[in-house]
């Protein structure tokens, strides 16, 4: 038996690569870059020449009997995977109905998703109540405080905007290394 090497995927030609990149839309050029980088770099040969032999299984049927004990074999085991699995109640879809089925369907049961989820135990009541008290007093604080930080990083942003501004304005005179490397401003010139 004679097999080519595959034409797709790292053994694909450099050129059919570049072809499939120019045809695809630039939401997917990035997953086949790499795929490109490496394309044409296989060590395959063009074809491979195999050789099948016959395992050393009932030797004293020949080819087709044994072909033919195999798919006796397949039937008898899928017969009985059939009996258990009616005994149990459990049906089979059929390919036609499977065929028959809009792709926008959905299973008519499902399981709960979304449910709630207890985040404090106790046997009082009253101590679930407060321990839910505080968590929910935590969680007020944390959000003021999240916010809170999140307006002094924006002024600090401002800030560091407005000083790297006024440290461009500063003409430094040639030979200022440390001042330079400090501050980022070469010559008038923030970097």
């Amino acid at each position: 038996m004679t097999l080519r090497r595959p034409s797709d995927g790292l053994w694909k030609s450099v050129v059919d690569g570049v072809a499939d990149l120019e045809r695809k839309p630039t939401s997917t050029v990035r997953a086949s870059e790499g795929r490109l980088r490496h394309a044409g770099r296989t060590a395959l040969p063009e074809t491979v020449e195999l050789t099948l032999v016959r395992p050393a299984v009932k030797p004293e049927l020949s080819d087709a009997a044994l072909r033919e004990h195999i798919r006796a074999e397949v039937r008898r085991v899928e017969g009985e995977l059939i009996v258990a699995r009616r005994s149990a109640g459990r049906g089979v879809v059929g390919m036609q109905r499977i065929v028959s089925q809009s792709y926008t369907d959905t299973p008519t049961t499902s399981r709960l998703l979304f449910e709630t989820t207890p985040r404090v135990s106790g046997k009082s009541r009253w101590a679930r109540l407060e321990a839910l008290a505080r968590s929910l007093a935590f969680e007020r604080a944390h959000a003021v405080a999240r916010d809170a930080i999140a307006e002094v990083l924006g002024q600090a942003r401002e800030l560091g905007r407005h000083l790297a501004a006024r440290l461009a304005a500063i003409d430094l005179p040639d030979g200022a290394f440390l001042l330079r490397r400090r501050y980022g401003c070469i010559r008038g010139v923030a970097t």
